[in-house]
């Protein structure tokens, strides 16, 4: 019996031992990715959609009512679903009194990349999901660029993953604590405002949340402790509802897929996202829509408490519904980075019940060798294609505006603030060193001799510009 209980000591020393190695394993590369993400931050040039932000949204008065009025008003606002992003370049901006800088605009979405990979981090560590998932969180190499962009797609990525944990806490609660949900619905407002697009995730979650509070006879108990909250929560929803309908009242959709099917938006959408070869993402797609529903039938005894299971069916045939009625277009694209997180707790959930399943039926350490070696090839598959992607010079989406910030100044400044033609990321530069050119000038004309400057108006024409 002695040695029965030392051997059970020294396996769960061994447990702990290789918890807290693969815990320090995700902190390693979570602040490596993180490091990749700031480089980039630095180092790129502007790209159109946050140019576009930049000049037209926030270079407005965000705080005076007028100019929030006329948001609702067009499509000339599409670039505002971001709402978070805009405030937050407009208040940084401003803060830092460094104008037209790059970097500076988008620290507010490096600092919520920083929030993502301490909570991933954080919650592995409380055993909400395996190592194999940590990396794939981690290692999305099209995540990691937005990230690194002044966009709302990680903000929205990030909150949406704390939704995810807190309805795990609640379930792991037996759905009693409401804290949860309070915290949950909370996480939900701050998503809708860092991306519109993120309502469409609601009804799934809606229905979950309902379905489990009258499953477990605690409806009630949720009005007297979260009622107020869920009346906020309502109010702004169907205003943000409003607001997104309006900016794409007259035909000019978000980031979608447009045409496309909702296997090529959705599934190779997301596969995508990791390997970019036409005929390796097409074999993957294929064994991919295979595999999963092979796996649900295997999991299928487990369903009844699989929660993003049960949400995952509810979001697919909220996007089929939404395309029927709207036309607007699957969501494709960087619109699918807000649900990543979303997307990859659900297949995980429907992988691991079909291998408890199976490991019911097959107790053996070969299966145990098979699971394991499995879960090796996926992480160091994802790590490997996220190095092969490592470029902090351009981004996969706007590879081709960058030679406008290294240009000559001379053929950027053309004397009038908006030339016709430009696209919003030539004017930011344009505007930039335009205010450049006139801090200049105004440092020369300090400087020269107050008799220059009468006769001479320090014959400003002659002066050379820096480059």
């Amino acid at each position: 019996m002695f040695i029965l209980f030392n051997r059970t000591i020294k396996r769960n020393d061994l447990l702990k031992i290789k918890s807290n190695l693969l815990l320090k394993t995700g902190i390693v590369i979570s602040f490596i990715v993180f490091i990749i993400a700031v480089l980039r931050g630095a180092a790129t040039g502007i790209t159109y959609d946050e140019a576009y932000t930049y000049i037209v949204i926030t270079s407005g008065n965000m705080l005076d009512p007028h100019f929030l009025k006329q948001l609702f008003n067009g499509s000339w606002a599409i670039a505002n679903n971001h709402w978070l992003n805009s405030y937050l370049i407009y208040f940084i901006d401003r803060f830092a009194n460094d104008y037209y800088n790059e970097f500076i605009i988008r620290i507010p979405s490096l600092f919520f990349y920083a929030v993502y990979l301490i909570f991933v981090c954080k919650y592995y560590k409380k055993g909400y999901y395996t190592f194999p998932v940590l990396v794939v969180f981690t290692g999305n190499y099209y995540l990691n660029e937005f990230y690194g962009l002044a966009r709302g797609y990680g903000m929205a990525n990030t909150f949406v993953f704390l939704l995810c944990m807190h309805l795990i806490a609640w379930k792991k609660s037996d759905y009693c604590e409401m804290k949860h949900l309070n915290w949950a619905m909370l996480c939900a407002m701050f998503g809708i405002f860092s991306n519109t697009v993120v309502l469409l995730l609601y009804p799934a979650v809606g229905f979950l949340c309902l379905y489990r509070l009258i499953e477990n006879r605690r409806f009630q108990n949720f009005i007297r402790r979260s009622g107020i909250v869920f009346l906020i929560f309502l109010i702004f929803s169907v205003v943000m509802s409003y607001y997104h309908l309006c900016i794409t009242a007259d035909g000019k959709p978000l980031v979608t897929g447009y045409d496309a099917g909702f296997f090529d938006c959705f599934v190779k959408g997301y596969l995508g996202m990791f390997i970019t070869k036409e005929k390796y993402l097409n074999i993957l797609s294929i064994a991919f829509a295979v595999f999963i529903p092979l796996a649900l039938i295997i999991s299928r005894k487990k369903l009844k408490t699989a929660d993003f299971t049960l949400m995952m069916i509810i979001f697919v045939i909220t996007n089929l519904v939404m395309q029927a009625f709207f036309q607007k277009g699957y969501i494709a694209n960087r619109s699918l980075l807000p649900f990543y997180t979303f997307t990859v707790l659900a297949i995980a959930e429907i992988i691991g019940a079909a291998v408890s399943c199976l490991n019911e039926k097959c107790k053996n350490i070969l299966f145990d060798f098979v699971k394991m070696a499995l879960s090796i090839i996926l992480c160091l598959s994802c790590l490997f294609l996220f190095s092969k992607k490592i470029n902090v010079h351009k981004t996969r989406d706007w590879s081709d505006n960058y030679r406008y910030r290294y240009a000559e100044v001379g053929e950027l400044i053309t004397g009038k603030p908006y030339t016709k033609g430009l696209g919003p990321h030539q004017v930011f530069y344009e505007e930039k060193y335009d205010m450049i050119r006139k801090d200049y000038l105004l440092m020369q004309l300090q400087e020269t001799p107050a008799s220059i400057r009468e006769t001479d108006s320090a014959n400003t024409d002659n002066i050379n510009l820096p480059r």
